[in-house]
């Protein structure tokens, strides 16, 4: 199955409506989430022409004074929601983590605790607005306290990171770059597929990058899936 993490800064436009419609076209993905919508509401019309079908259920969390938003879409044929808090068998959450580094702490402490109530397969994905290390940011000279702060976070939660294979960066923006979007599970995640292969699709209408995650998991069933409004 494939699942796609998009950051598109707005879906408002004919052209944004048409690179969604191409993507999702493209790939297949099973789930699709699309961070910092830009919007409150989508119209059903809207998610069956996104999807390419009426085969999908969605969720909505909506923007804030056209900022942030989160839509998260799946497979209704494959995909079976139940409640977060009632044990799933697995659990997706789609992030649009803060800019300010405070209220990112404030995000990652409130996420840590969330999973303490969750005993199931995980995986987190979306726009993390940091990264782990300096190779992951184009011309940085070293490691920071918000990268240690982070990366101290994927520790201590035991987080696993999800290697893009075939892009280094994944926001560019004039000259700079850095790998800020990504997909991380729980160790249990890991157990429950064959394997687990990440990358990207070209810039398209954004300067974040579509991530996709592909996993040649055997089909043994509809697994329910729920977002985490952030």
């Amino acid at each position: 199955m494939k699942i796609l993490s998009w950051n598109l800064k707005g879906t408002g436009s004919f052209h944004k409506h048409a690179a969604i419609k191409s993507t999702v076209r493209a790939i297949k993905p099973i789930i699709a989430g699309l961070i910092e919508t830009k919007a409150e509401n989508f119209e059903s019309q809207d998610i069956v022409a996104f999807w390419g079908g009426n085969r999908v259920n969605w969720e909505v969390s909506p923007a804030l004074n056209n900022v942030g938003g989160l839509l998260l879409m799946w497979d209704s044929n494959a995909i079976t929601v139940e409640n977060l808090l009632k044990t799933p068998r697995c659990a997706v959450y789609l992030l649009y983590a803060p800019i300010d580094q405070s209220d990112r702490t404030t995000f990652w402490n409130q996420l840590g605790s969330l999973m303490h109530n969750v005993n199931a397969p995980m995986l987190f994905m979306g726009d993390f607005n940091e990264v782990l290390t300096p190779e992951e940011r184009k011309h940085a000279t070293g490691l920071t306290s918000n990268m240690r702060k982070f990366a101290a976070w994927v520790q201590d939660l035991g987080l696993v990171d999800i290697k893009i294979q075939n892009k280094k960066f994944t926001w560019m923006r004039a000259n700079s770059a850095s790998r800020i979007n990504r997909f991380q599970v729980t160790h249990d995640w890991l157990g429950a597929f064959q394997s687990l292969n990440a990358y990207c699709r070209e810039k398209l209408l954004s300067d974040h990058l579509a991530i996709i995650l592909d996993t040649e998991a055997e089909d043994s069933g509809p697994k329910p899936f729920r977002s985490l409004d952030c």
